[in-house]
């Protein structure tokens, strides 16, 4: 599932870079909990490596702490 993201070109959100991270997050998280464990593991890795280092850092932990 490499390269697959979640962003629509063209979509403007009207949502701060740090509200779209905040609402990855909440995403990763709810599917971790509905059992979608590779979805949250795909969709956090991505978080990862897209966002500010303090949500970096935040998805790097959440991983290694599932791994």
């Amino acid at each position: 599932m490499a390269g697959i993201s979640l962003d629509l070109p063209g979509a403007e959100t009207g949502l701060s870079a740090n509200e779209r991270f905040e609402l990855r997050w909440d995403l990763v998280q709810a599917l971790w909990d509905r059992g979608l464990t590779q979805t949250a593991r795909v969709l956090a890795r991505e978080l990862q490596d897209q966002a500010t280092p303090e949500w970096s850092q935040r998805a790097q932990q959440w991983l290694d702490e599932r791994a």
